[in-house]
Order: structure tokens, then sequence, then C-alpha cells
């Protein structure tokens, strides 16, 4: 991702979390943006950093899908019962806890898993994960995306 794209991103999701904008009345992240409305003065930030992250998270999963690969979703006490390829299917799920982790199949073979920490920076909501060539590839999208948006922040 270039520097000007995660830019553009980060104002877009920070008018979001102030305006809280339904550009999409049935999209997940808008919903969740709302739902966590915060009467700080301030709660925008904390709206934008959740929208930050569900947007690197969006990114994993959508780019394993398109890849062909399926997802399972951990939120540390309930495991989803199917493996899916319905990135909206994770994007529900996601944030139940401070941590979680997304497990990817090709077929009926684990490929790795993702672990995912919410409430630091935003950007570095992938804590750890599984090193291999096809954890690489899935990741590859948020890894830029999440590089790009810490040259800006920091």
């Amino acid at each position: 991702m270039h520097a000007r794209t995660a830019k553009a991103l980060i104002e877009l999701l920070t008018t979001q979390a102030i305006n809280l904008d339904c550009i999409h009345p049935d999209d997940a992240d808008t919903l969740f943006a709302i739902s966590m409305t915060d009467p700080e003065e301030d709660g925008w930030r904390k709206r934008r950093l959740w929208l930050l992250e569900r947007a690197i998270v969006r990114k994993i999963v959508t780019d394993a899908a398109s890849m062909g690969y399926t997802m399972n979703h951990f939120d540390g006490e309930y495991e989803s019962e199917d493996n899916t390829n319905n990135p909206f299917e994770i994007m529900k799920a996601i944030m139940a806890s401070d941590e979680e982790s997304i497990t990817f199949f090709n077929g009926d073979r684990a490929v790795g898993t993702v672990q995912l920490v919410y409430g630091n920076d935003g950007y570095d909501v992938i804590a750890d994960n599984t090193e291999n060539d096809e954890m690489n590839r899935i990741l590859a999208g948020a890894t830029a995306m999440s590089e790009a948006i810490c040259e800006i922040m920091e």
C-alpha cells in the first residue's frame, strides 16, 4: 500500500469515527463503530482505532477468501462451528474479545493461524502468525497496509 492510499484510508476512517457515517447501513464495520459509541469527547479516536484494526483484518480475510482459503475464528472462548470462505461472516464475529485468532484452511488442511490483539496502536493488530509461504501470501496485503499506516501514524 502506498503512503498516499494509507493516508486516505486514515482520513476516511477518522471521518467515519467522528461523524458515525453510515456509508453502508448493513456494513459490519459501521455497525460495530456505532455500537461502540463513547460519550467521551475523544470517543472518535477509539472508534477510529477499532475501524483501523477492522480494516486490516478485513484485508486479511478478503485476501484469503480470494485465494480460495476457508477460515475459522476463535475468540479465546468460542470457535466458529464451521469454516467459511465468507469474509463478512468473519468480520461479524471479530472483536468479541481483546485477543483472537483466525485459522486458515486449504481444503481440510490447516495452513496456519494469525493472532490478533486489539486496542494498541491499530496498525499492529497482527500480533503473531504461523511462518510459512502460504501464510506469507495471505498476510502480504495486510502487512503492507499495516506498515504504510505505521509510517504515517508514528
